[in-house]
């Protein structure tokens, strides 16, 4: 699949522009400057983010990056209770977004993902209406036809949690 990814001379877009790599994707790196960009087999572009697209799109909100490693536990949050999103790994918010090249499950949404909630409010009854809303988002794929195109905007992390 051809994927565009902006941001990603961060650490997370790089992330993903190398995993999206690995499965097999046609990446194009969206970045502010070309300069310096070195990861082998993609195209890179440098400007500003695209506007007025007709490529399908998925708005990723992460809870607070750490750099632990992967848990393959990521939580969907609805916009109500993104306050109880703590945080994620980097690893699989990479994942998490790669996922998304091939699953409609939040096609044209704006998601807030975490590792699991806050530690100040993760009671148990919490916890399960959590996972209950369908908090896997990685699940469920369904397949895309090779050749369309899908971009995923990475947002800031949320501060102050």
């Amino acid at each position: 699949m051809r994927v565009l990814v902006i941001g990603a001379a961060g650490k997370t877009g790089r992330a993903v522009v190398e995993r999206a790599v690995k499965e097999g994707h046609e990446v194009t790196a969206f970045v502010h400057s070309d300069g310096g960009y070195d990861v082998p087999g993609i195209e890179v572009r440098a400007g500003d983010a695209v506007s007025g697209s007709e490529l399908d799109w998925v708005i990723t909100r992460p809870a607070i990056l750490t750099e632990k490693p992967a848990t393959g536990d990521v939580r969907i949050f609805s916009p109500g209770d993104r306050d109880k999103a703590h945080s994620i790994t980097r690893s699989d918010l990479a994942a998490f977004l790669v996922a998304q090249l091939t699953s409609d499950d939040h096609l044209r949404q704006a998601v807030t993902i975490a590792n699991r909630l806050s530690p100040s409010r993760s009671t148990p009854g919490q916890k399960r209406a959590a996972e209950l809303r369908g908090a896997s988002g990685i699940s469920n794929r369904t397949p895309r036809t090779p050749g369309q195109s899908r971009h995923l905007i990475g947002a800031a992390p949320r501060t102050g949690v």
